[in-house]
């Protein structure tokens, strides 16, 4: 389970990271204050800061947009408001009164951020302007006195026809940061001097909103001016816009926050955990019964975990070397020899035992040409050693902390130590019975029921 849980998670990771969120692009130096156009930074900015606007009803998405929208896996019905208008706004759509849309045509190479006239772009052409004032202070402008063909040729865009009519101002400047602009396309006409004069604009206020011509609004909202594209005399120079550069990182950001995952995605992430789930189990099964063989050979093991203890270990070992590295002829190849100094091995402190450890399969086959004392002192070991009473009073050494010791005698030592977070005292018996145990000669050696009986009684008197 632990394996097919890690697995899963590898798997979901590698296709978050697949969809991970693409750097969008923004200006450092942007600010919504009309010396440009660039509404779809604007939108992007607004629906970030977490603000949001209706969606929009529109029959008849152009199929340029349907098709941008599907290669990303998203439908324009089920984009966010923001999203929507500068989807339109980036492919050069405008919306007129009856929310048709119309194609917007920019001077070719330019995209829909770069069709704003600067306001000496529109004093150069003989036009003047009408001086407002924001609540806050700042200047803005609006125009005043200009004809069609003064607009015209300072106009950046040319739009489609459109019904829509108007009766303000066809060129304005001056924005806010918090300004989220609602894009519309109207329709001006007029006679002047006994010439009729047709232009087309951008407007970015609602209708209730607009104010009338030479009416400064309390707010200012930049006015884009459009030449109508049937008046253009050189189309060759005016092009659908270029693309900018949020769009197509917010839509792939929206597009993955908001997919779902298809049936070849789900196979792939099972096959993947699969792959990984299989040589894992296997691993991790080996690796329990590497660690259940480890522990149980450290239950075998002598309470020890302190430098004190420790050194009473060492001090046994020494009392007994001469012992052991010079056993007598009778002994050198014997079995029982053989199994008391692996026992000897086990009651060490990590890192000092130097012995080597008799497998049971030699020991059986040493055993087989043993004497019938030695084998009966193997049997006695092996009896104390199985013996159901000493499995149960084993405790792992890596469930004790030895503090430090309280008392010692001729034949044993007491410590102090933690266990299950409890203080528990320890009784250390290995340098008398290890003696014992460890004799030459067999008829000194005791009987593993005594050292049964020996330790039952200790637990009764110290328990």
């Amino acid at each position: 389970m632990a394996s097919l849980m890690l697995a899963s998670v590898l798997a979901v990771a590698a296709l978050a990271f697949a969809q991970a969120k693409e750097v969008v692009p923004l200006d450092h130096w942007y600010a919504f204050d009309g010396t440009h156009s660039d509404f779809t930074q604007q939108f992007y900015r607004r629906f970030e800061a977490g603000e949001s606007l209706p969606p929009l009803q529109i029959d008849g998405v152009p199929k340029e947009i349907q098709q941008f929208l599907g290669s990303h896996g998203v439908s324009f019905d089920g984009l966010p408001g923001l999203l929507q208008r500068a989807v339109i706004w980036d492919f050069g759509y405008a919306l007129d009164n009856d929310l048709n849309l119309g194609k917007i045509y920019t001077r070719c190479g330019r995209s829909m951020a770069q069709i704003a006239v600067p306001m000496k772009a529109y004093e150069r052409t003989g036009c003047t302007v009408q001086n407002c004032t924001a609540p806050d202070g700042r200047p803005h402008h609006r125009s005043f006195r200009c004809n069609g063909l003064q607009m015209a040729t300072v106009s950046m865009c040319a739009s489609e026809a459109v019904t829509r009519p108007g009766h303000t101002s066809m060129w304005a400047d001056g924005g806010d940061d918090e300004f989220i602009p609602e894009v519309r396309v109207v329709r001006h006409d007029w006679t002047e001097l006994g010439k009729s004069y047709l232009m087309f604009a951008l407007h970015v206020e609602p209708d209730d909103s607009e104010k009338a011509w030479s009416i400064c609004p309390s707010a200012p909202s930049m006015i884009i001016p459009c030449r109508p594209l049937a008046m253009v005399k050189t189309k060759k120079a005016w092009c659908r816009p270029v693309r900018g550069k949020v769009l197509g990182p917010w839509i792939r950001n929206y597009a993955n926050d908001h997919r779902r995952v298809t049936v070849i995605e789900l196979t792939l992430i099972v096959g993947a955990v699969m792959i990984v789930a299989v040589p894992l189990a296997r691993f991790l099964q080996k690796r329990r019964k590497k660690r259940s063989a480890q522990e149980s050979m450290e239950d075998h093991q002598a309470i020890v975990g302190s430098n004190g203890l420790r050194s009473s270990f060492n001090s046994l070992r020494s009392s007994t070397d001469m012992t052991l590295a010079r056993p007598s002829s009778a002994l050198e190849n014997s079995d029982a020899y053989n199994y008391l100094e692996a026992v000897a091995q086990q009651d060490e402190p990590l890192g000092t035992a130097t012995w080597s450890f008799k497998s049971g399969k030699e020991l059986g086959q040493r055993a087989s040409v043993s004497s019938g004392r030695q084998r009966a002192a193997l049997r006695t070991l092996q009896a104390f050693e199985s013996h159901p009473l000493i499995n149960h009073k084993r405790i792992s050494l890596r469930k004790i902390q030895v503090v430090r010791q309280l008392s010692t005698s001729a034949t044993s030592e007491v410590w102090l130590a933690l266990y299950n977070m409890h203080q528990v005292a320890i009784k250390h018996l290995i340098q008398r019975l290890a003696r014992r145990c460890l004799e030459k000669d067999p008829d000194k050696r005791p009987q593993a029921q005594s050292i049964v009986e020996e330790l039952s009684r200790f637990h009764y008197e110290h328990c």
